[in-house]
């Protein structure tokens, strides 16, 4: 009897497993299935009231709403809309020397020269600054004020999936590259890669809006930090 029960019990666990394909390890969310298997540092879908997974993300400003309506992905997603004012959302996560940094991103709207995504140090020193610049562009500001621009051009009201890997450096070779995409697969070669950059800080800290005063409307959803170098997420992670 308890051998049945035994088997009984592991059919059961593997049905579960296979039919929900995420399982919490410990340090983090494996995802698992076509969408790769990865260890999440964070993971954010903005689903239900506030932020979801039990993660906790601090706001500035009144105009970034996390249960948006018009979602880029199930139901909610987060909504940055400053009027002319700053506002955004952050999220620290584990200090590490090198991470991807996954999200969903649509553009309603947004002045030129306007960053909508930055990753910080846990105390809140810049890493980068991912921006647009007057021409449609994809833009990263890195190693201060360094700007280096993609040649492609963005659509608003497209949807797009986002890959942003850093890596540190010594003081001359810290690792940037910027791959977006209206699919979920990864492009082979990223819009923009950077691999003199200045920084030598791990990154502890992600965040949407632009912390000046601007104008701008941008939908974020489905964000993924997951540690490992550059090159360590191939595909989608789920």
């Amino acid at each position: 009897m308890k051998q049945l029960l035994t088997f009984a019990l592991s059919l059961w666990m593997a049905l579960t497993v296979a039919a929900n394909p995420l399982v919490l390890l410990s340090g983090g969310v494996t995802g698992g299935g076509g969408g790769g298997s990865y260890t999440y540092i964070t993971q954010q879908d903005f689903e239900g009231t506030g932020y979801d997974n039990s993660e906790t993300w601090v706001e500035n400003g009144s105009f970034a709403n996390e249960d948006y309506g018009t979602a880029l992905e199930g139901s909610e997603s987060l909504q940055v809309n400053p009027t002319a004012a700053q506002s955004y959302t952050q999220k620290d996560f584990t200090a590490s020397d090198s991470v991807t940094i996954c999200f969903m991103l649509r553009i309603n709207s947004i002045t030129s020269f306007t960053d909508f995504a930055q990753v910080y140090t846990g105390a809140g020193s810049s890493i980068c600054n991912l921006r647009v610049d007057g021409g449609s562009h994809f833009r990263l500001t890195h190693s201060g004020s360094t700007n280096t621009t993609g040649a492609s051009t963005y659509s608003t009201g497209t949807l797009y999936y986002v890959w942003y890997e850093y890596s540190k450096g010594t003081g001359a070779d810290a690792v940037h590259r910027f791959y977006f995409s209206t699919t979920t697969t990864k492009p082979g070669s990223p819009e923009i890669t950077v691999a003199n950059g200045t920084s030598t800080a791990q990154a502890g800290r992600i965040r949407f809006g632009h912390s000046s005063s601007t104008t701008a409307d941008i939908v974020i959803d489905h964000v993924r930090v997951i540690p490992g170098a550059p090159g360590t997420v191939t595909t989608w992670p789920l």
